[in-house]
């Protein structure tokens, strides 16, 4: 880092990290470690202040044992005094800066940094739509472990007013792909129904090709055809309503677009 107090994120995004002697937990040092990843797809062609920066995480995290900030081979930095903190940080995710998801990873001590995979992160997600007799474990697990890796199940949550019943999911999402807008069940004597996933915190999003860091206006993105799964139902394109927090109709009457 030059003199100017300043770092360029480009197209590529920027590498954040958390550094620490793992082994100094146990005599109250520096912990546990994160890699981090801010994706951007859009150029950012004004540089970030460090000080600006650093200021949006002391508050989001408000790290009571202080909050270290340093750049290593193009790569910030981030300590934290205490491993409490480091873990709330951690179970926290997903975090979103400036309108784009960060991307948080546990840092072992047997990688070295470019090693650790920033190409994962954990989203919560309510399937909705499903019909009662298809509420079953065994069909949330493969839900889950079909759109990622799934971390956990929550059967407890249900849709807006109770109308439409829905599964809480943890699942771990590989975020360089479109991102999973749900499926079409047959069901016996009946149309199919449409199954769809809402995101809690959903940051920047391109209903155009499904991506996280840009919107449509600004995608040149196409979208594969072969990915029958994602895109179940050709006419079915992405919506407002992929966003938990959305709460307008429903989305086979919802335009597209953002």
């Amino acid at each position: 880092m030059d003199g100017s107090g300043q770092y360029a994120i480009d197209e590529a995004g920027a590498v954040i990290c958390w550094a620490g002697d793992s082994e100094g937990v146990a005599k109250g040092c520096d912990g546990c470690k994160l890699a981090m990843k801010l994706p951007l797809l859009e150029k950012i062609d004004k540089p970030l202040n460090e000080t600006g920066v650093k200021n949006i995480f002391l508050k989001a995290w408000n790290p009571h044992g202080g909050l270290k900030i340093r750049e290593q081979k193009g790569r910030l930095l981030f300590t934290f005094s205490c491993e409490q903190e480091y873990q709330k940080v951690l179970q926290s995710r997903p975090w979103t800066v400036m309108g784009s998801h960060l991307v948080i990873r546990e840092w072992p001590q047997d990688v070295a940094l470019h090693e650790v995979k920033l190409s994962t992160s954990p989203f919560c997600i309510r399937v909705c739509g499903l019909p009662p007799n298809r509420m079953t474990k065994n069909n949330t697990t493969t839900i889950g472990n079909k759109i990622g890796k799934l971390l956990q199940i929550d059967c407890s949550n249900e849709g807006k007013n109770g109308a439409t019943s829905c599964m809480r999911l943890q699942v771990e999402i590989d975020i360089e792909k479109p991102f999973p807008k749900g499926f079409a069940i047959k069901r016996e004597g009946k149309e199919y129904a449409w199954i769809s996933f809402r995101y809690e915190r959903l940051p920047k999003f391109c209903f155009g090709c499904g991506h996280l860091g840009h919107v449509k206006k600004w995608c040149n993105r196409t979208i594969d055809p072969s990915m029958e799964w994602i895109y179940a139902g050709a006419a079915r394109p992405y919506t407002p309503w992929i966003r938990a927090s959305y709460e307008g109709e429903h989305p086979s009457s919802q335009p597209n677009g953002n």
